[in-house]
């Protein structure tokens, strides 16, 4: 890799506080910040899209790291330049007002470290070793090969095995969901799955949480008469609430193209992550969430 010297030579500058105050304060602090805020967002997105775990904390742990690095650089070339300002100009306001910034902007970093950062590095981590407080899932292929259940948590390699067992098992037509929930991503492959075979989705008791992203994606989309659905805010440790509003605009946008009504998603989705709202048959009904009740003919 070349490094040119005028490149290395400002970042030292900078590092060494013998950059100008404003140069340090608003293009290497504030201009740059939001760029690496940015980036860090666009490859957030980029590995939300990976299959595989490990290579998403790998990819997180990378992140953070680089972006720590880059903050005490632009946090102690911003401290040392405010020192250098004072002697040269000695005006002692804008010195102090940028060291101030300085340490109010330490402490979000830390803050972002510790309530962001580490909580969602401790998550993945679980989910690397299998996510064991969600439990197993099951899998069974039904009805002499025309139907596929699944009982349990949506986890990460479930998509792929699905993926297998629809290829091996051709004229499945139709999913039945059973399940508390489990994980977005692979929820939301699992969706593409059953969106792109065209599959019909069934609940014969119970479909919650991320369990319903993989339901509004069936061709049709049956219950039985005890079925119940069960919506929430998405949770993740780390992530804010409007965070979370953010992460799932997708979600929300794919289930009004699905036909659902809006008022229902809006609620669906605001729904505090500490509790559940199971709406009644008629709501589901309504806001065209659920086709209708499925009988005999169909299983």
């Amino acid at each position: 890799m070349i490094t040119y010297p005028r490149v290395r030579d400002y970042f030292v500058h900078h590092w060494k506080g013998e950059l100008s105050l404003p140069v340090s304060y608003w293009i290497n602090g504030t201009v740059a910040g939001l760029g690496v805020v940015a980036v860090m967002t666009a490859a957030g997105n980029a590995l939300a899209e990976l299959s595989t775990p490990q290579w998403i904390l790998v990819g997180v742990c990378a992140i953070w790291t680089l972006a720590t690095i880059f903050t005490v650089w632009q946090l102690v070339g911003i401290w040392r330049s405010a020192g250098q300002y004072r002697k040269r100009r000695g005006n002692a306001f804008w010195s102090f007002a940028a060291r101030a910034a300085v340490v109010f902007g330490s402490l979000a970093s830390l803050n972002q470290l510790f309530a962001v950062a580490a909580p969602g590095i401790f998550e993945l981590t679980k989910i690397v070793r299998g996510d064991e407080d969600y439990g197993p899932y099951q899998l069974r292929v039904l009805n002499s090969g025309i139907e596929l259940a699944l009982e349990g948590p949506i986890k990460f390699g479930l998509p792929e095995e699905v993926d297998l067992l629809l290829r091996a098992n051709p004229r499945i037509n139709t999913i039945h969901l059973t399940s508390k929930g489990g994980r977005i991503n692979p929820a939301r492959k699992l969706r593409k799955l059953i969106v792109e075979r065209g599959l019909k989705t069934y609940v014969s008791t119970e479909c919650e949480s991320a369990c319903t992203f993989a339901f509004v994606g069936g061709a049709e989309r049956l219950i039985s008469s005890s079925a119940k659905l069960g919506f929430h805010q998405p949770h993740f440790p780390g992530l804010m609430p409007y965070q979370a509003r953010l992460e799932t605009r997708a979600d929300e946008v794919y289930m009004a193209s699905r036909g659902v009504n809006r008022t229902f998603i809006e609620r669906a989705f605001s729904t505090d992550s500490s509790t559940m709202w199971y709406p009644s048959r008629t709501e589901l009904f309504e806001a065209k969430f659920v086709d209708r009740l499925a009988d005999l003919n169909d299983l």
